[in-house]
């Protein structure tokens, strides 16, 4: 062999390595991406962080989130309504979340793709640590508005709280139906449901055509209405269910309102992602397992 062709051949396999070494480092690029290897769940991974994006390093503090809220007015009620509809928003995308989620394991148990599933929990566990901060944020403008807020709304913030919450709305099955990732009959089917299975759901308003369903992991799934029939409460829970109802409304006082929001349903909200992620790591729960949860439970 020639000294040239003992070059030539030299400075190929160190070019050989430098793009392997290129392309190592690019598969291993953290961020909760996935770089390994094909993949059927493009789509499902792609709408995920999509939907992750809003939350994904939010960093605002509490005192700066005050100072943007409160500063066109000093009132509390105008305040309240300021912050209620940034939780509104929040609570939206958190089942947002939770149904992407949802669509994005269903599809890689489907494919056998157990290899994406650590790179897709880093990314899921990192939208729950930032909402988890965001949530603190909001509550802790709430707290303010209470704490600045009339003594008679205080009184009812404090009675609002201490009352039991509102009962989740039960229904039964009228046929057997597929409970969907989203409100889409093209969204992934994460559990199914019988005839004549009593199901529940929180108060949400659901997209039209479709009930929001609570499944026993906390999450949530879509049904088509027309698969689901209100169930009649006995009088007694019918009361009880009213007066929960007035005592949240109380009149519509929006710093109530907030209270019961910031408190209890945004972080029922953010608990219950945080629990259909982590239900994806245990070893006795399959991916996609989610079945609806019971009006008797």
């Amino acid at each position: 062999m020639t000294v040239r062709n003992m070059a030539v051949r030299c400075a190929s396999g160190i070019a050989a390595i430098m793009l392997l070494t290129l392309q190592t480092d690019c598969a291993s690029n953290t961020a909760g991406r996935v770089a390994a290897g094909p993949s059927r769940c493009i789509e499902e991974r792609h709408v995920f962080e999509t939907a992750v994006r809003p939350i994904i390093g939010w960093s605002i503090s509490a005192d700066a989130y005050w100072a943007t809220v409160s500063e066109q007015s000093a009132d509390p009620a105008a305040i309240a309504r300021r912050i209620a509809s940034d939780i509104n928003a929040d609570m939206a995308l958190f089942v947002q979340l939770q149904s992407d989620y949802a669509g994005l394991r269903q599809c890689r148990t489907a494919h056998a793709e157990s290899a994406f599933v650590e790179p897709d929990l880093a990314l899921a566990r990192q939208a729950i640590t930032d909402g988890r901060a965001r949530v603190a944020v909001r509550r802790a403008a709430a707290d303010r508005v209470m704490a600045e807020a009339p003594p008679a709304s205080r009184s009812a913030v404090a009675q609002a709280l201490s009352a039991p919450p509102l009962p989740p709305l039960p229904y039964i099955a009228t046929a057997a139906a597929v409970i969907h990732a989203r409100p889409d009959p093209g969204s992934a089917v994460i559990a199914d449901i019988r005839k004549g299975t009593r199901v529940t759901g929180p108060h949400d308003a659901s997209p039209a055509g479709w009930t929001i369903l609570t499944l026993n992991d906390g999450s949530f799934g879509f049904v088509e209405s027309d698969a689901l029939r209100p169930v009649t409460l006995n009088r007694s829970a019918q009361q009880a269910a009213e007066q929960a109802r007035r005592t949240e409304l109380n009149g519509g006082d929006p710093i109530v309102a907030l209270a019961i929001a910031a408190r209890r349903t945004l972080p029922e909200r953010s608990a219950a992602f945080a629990a259909l992620v982590e239900a994806a790591t245990m070893p006795s729960v399959a991916l996609g397992s989610g079945t609806p949860t019971s009006t008797a439970r």
